[in-house]
C-alpha cells in the first residue's frame, strides 16, 4: 500500500479506540517541520512550502493555550503558600478551628506529601484524558479543595483538602511542561516553557498580599475565581498533537496544527504532523520499564545527576520558607511586619524569575548553580546566625534588617539556579524513551524532600533551635557548587543527541566535548 493510501485509511479509521501505548515527555526533542519521512514519504510542491514560510501566523491561540496552563500554575502556586499567612490565625486564640501546632505542621506538610502521590499519577492521567482535560481536572481538583477549606470547621478535613490540593500541584509540575512543549514551535518552545516560576510566584504574592488583610473565609473565596475562570476555559484550548497522533487521530491532529499556528496552510500543517508521527513510530515499541534508568552508563549518570540536584532544591529549605514564610518573619521579631516581609519575598522571586532565562541563556547551566548554591548558603546560613544571636539574648536590635535582606538575597540566588535548573537538566539529560518514566519518579522524589523538610523543620526547631534548621540548609546548599562543577557536564549549545554522546562516555573519562563527541 502506498503512503498516500495509508495516509487515507489512518483517517477513516482515527474515531476508533486504539490500544496504542501514548507517548509522553516530547519537551527536548526538536523536529524540522519541513523534514522528509524517512518511510518515503511523497513531497508536497516546493512553491507551496516556501509559500507558506513567507506567511505570518498568528500565536493568538496558542498564547490563549499557555496562558490557561500558568493560570493553573498561579492557582497551585496560591495553595502552596496558603498556609503562611492561615496558620498563624489558626494557631491564634481568635482561631474558629482550636488548632495545635502538631495539627498545624501536618497541615502545611500533607501538601507535600500530595505532591509525591500527584507526580505518580500523571502518567495514566495523561495517557487517558490527554493532556488538555488532565489540566482541566487539575484546576476542578484545586476548586473543590477551596470548598472544602471553606465549608469545614473539622481539621481532619482540612488534611484531605491540603492533600487534594497536593495532588493537583504534583501533576501539574509534571504536565504543564509536556503540554507547553507539545504544542508549541520550536522558536518560542523555549521561552514559553520558562514562565511558569513567574507564574507561580504570582500565586504567592497574591496569597501574601491579601492573606494578612482578610478573613480566612475571603481568602478562599478569592483564591477560587482562578480555578473558575481556568475551567471555564479549558474547552476552548487544544488538545496536544502529539497525544492526538498517539491515539491515531491524524486528521484531529493536523486540524489542531492549524489552529495552534495561526494561518498555516494545511500541507505545512501536515509535514509538522508527519515529523511527530515519525518520531512516535521510533519510540512507540520501546520498552519503558524502571531497569531502562540504569541500563547505560547515560542513563545512570542522568539519574544521579537529576536526583542530586532537585534533591538540593529541597534540603537548600526553599518548601519550608514557602510554607512558614510569615512565621519565620513572626520569630524574628523584627521591626518590619511579618506580612510586608512576605512580600517582599514573593516580589522578589517574581521579579527574579523574569531575569532567569536570559541569564541562563547567556551563561550556560554550570556557572548559574555555582553562584545559585553559594548565595543560597551565604545568606540562609546569616538567616541562621541571626536566630543563634537571638537564642543567647543577645541585643540585635541594630541587626533588624539582616532577616529580610538575607530572606531576599537568598530568593534572587535560589531563582537564578537552584530554583529552575534542576528541572531543565533533568529535561534534556535523559533519552527519549527514558524520559517520562524518570520524570515521574524524580518528581515524587522532589516532593518527598519537601515533604520530610516541611515535617523536619518543626521538630528541629523544638530539640536544637531554629538557627540548625537554617544552618543545615546552608550545608546542603553548598554541596550543590562542587557537585555541578564536577560532576555536571557542560551541555550549553548541544542538540539532544550531542547530550547522550556526552553523557554516555566510559566511567573512566572525564567529561570532554571532543569534536569526535559532540558533532
Amino acid at each position: 500500500m502506498d503512503v498516500r493510501a495509508e495516509k487515507v485509511s489512518a483517517g477513516l479509521q482515527e474515531e476508533e479506540e486504539e490500544g496504542v501505548e501514548v507517548l509522553l515527555p516530547l519537551q527536548n526533542v526538536r523536529y524540522d517541520p519541513g523534514s522528509k519521512s524517512k518511510a518515503g514519504k511523497m513531497e508536497e510542491p516546493e512553491e507551496k512550502c516556501s509559500s507558506d514560510a513567507n506567511l505570518t501566523h498568528s500565536r493568538l491561540n496558542l498564547y490563549l493555550s499557555i496562558f490557561v496552563v500558568n493560570l493553573l500554575y498561579m492557582c497551585t502556586g496560591q495553595c502552596y503558600v496558603w498556609t503562611s499567612p492561615t496558620l498563624p490565625y489558626l494557631l491564634s486564640k481568635e482561631s474558629f478551628l482550636p488548632t495545635t501546632p502538631a495539627q498545624g505542621s501536618v497541615i502545611a506538610s500533607v501538601f507535600v506529601f500530595g505532591g509525591v502521590l500527584g507526580a505518580l499519577l500523571t502518567r495514566p492521567l495523561a495517557d487517558s484524558l490527554g493532556r488538555r482535560w488532565t489540566l482541566g481536572l487539575c484546576q476542578l481538583s484545586v476548586l473543590a479543595s477551596w470548598a472544602l477549606l471553606g465549608l469545614t470547621a473539622d481539621v481532619n478535613i482540612i488534611y484531605i483538602a491540603r492533600l487534594v490540593q497536593g495532588l493537583s500541584t504534583g501533576i501539574n509540575f509534571s504536565v504543564g511542561p509536556l503540554y507547553t512543549a507539545e504544542i508549541s514551535d520550536d522558536t518560542v518552545r523555549g521561552a514559553l516553557n520558562s514562565i511558569p516560576l513567574f507564574s507561580r510566584s504570582c500565586g504567592y504574592v497574591f496569597v501574601y498580599s491579601f492573606g494578612p488583610y482578610v478573613t480566612y473565609h475571603q481568602l478562599i473565596v478569592i483564591a477560587a475565581i482562578g480555578p473558575v475562570v481556568g475551567l471555564l476555559l479549558t474547552p476552548l484550548i487544544a488538545e496536544s498533537p502529539h497525544y492526538q497522533v498517539a491515539r491515531g487521530k491524524r486528521t484531529k491532529a493536523i486540524k489542531t496544527v492549524q489552529w495552534l499556528r495561526g494561518g498555516m496552510s494545511y500541507p505545512a500543517a501536515e509535514k509538522e504532523v508527519d515529523a511527530i508521527q515519525e518520531y512516535y513510530n521510533q519510540t512507540a515499541t520501546q520498552k519503558k520499564s524502571i531497569k531502562d534508568l540504569v541500563a547505560t552508563i547515560g542513563n545512570i549518570r542522568a539519574l544521579y545527576l537529576s536526583a542530586g540536584l532537585l534533591g538540593v532544591q529541597q534540603l537548600c529549605g526553599v518548601t519550608v520558607i514557602l510554607l512558614y514564610t510569615e512565621p519565620i518573619f513572626q520569630m524574628t521579631g523584627t521591626s518590619i511586619s511579618a506580612s510586608m516581609s512576605a512580600i517582599m519575598f514573593g516580589v522578589t522571586l517574581m521579579v527574579s524569575a523574569i531575569i532567569v532565562p536570559p541569564f541562563v541563556k547567556r551563561f550556560g547551566f554550570i556557572k548559574p548553580m555555582i553562584l545559585s548554591s553559594l548565595g543560597c548558603a551565604i545568606f540562609v546560613g546569616l538567616l541562621g546566625v541571626f536566630f543563634f544571636l537571638q537564642s543567647l539574648k543577645v541585643d540585635i536590635s541594630t541587626l533588624n534588617w539582616l532577616p529580610v535582606t538575607s530572606t531576599v538575597l537568598y530568593t534572587v540566588s535560589y531563582s537564578i539556579g537552584i530554583g529552575t535548573l534542576p528541572w531543565a537538566v533533568m529535561g534534556e539529560i535523559f533519552p527519549a524513551n527514558t524520559k517520562s518514566l524518570a520524570a515521574g519518579i524524580l518528581t515524587s522524589f522532589n516532593f518527598l524532600l519537601g515533604f520530610l523538610t516541611a515535617v523536619l523543620f518543626v521538630e528541629v526547631n523544638e530539640w536544637l533551635g531554629v538557627c540548625w534548621s537554617f544552618w543545615m540548609y546552608a550545608v546542603f546548599s553548598l554541596l550543590a557548587a562542587p557537585f555541578t562543577k564536577y560532576l555536571l557536564p557542560d551541555t550549553q549549545g548541544l542538540s539532544l543527541d550531542q547530550i547522550q554522546r556526552l553523557v554516555n562516555q566510559p566511567w573512566n573519562t572525564k567529561w570532554s566535548r571532543k569534536p569526535d563527541l559532540v558533532i
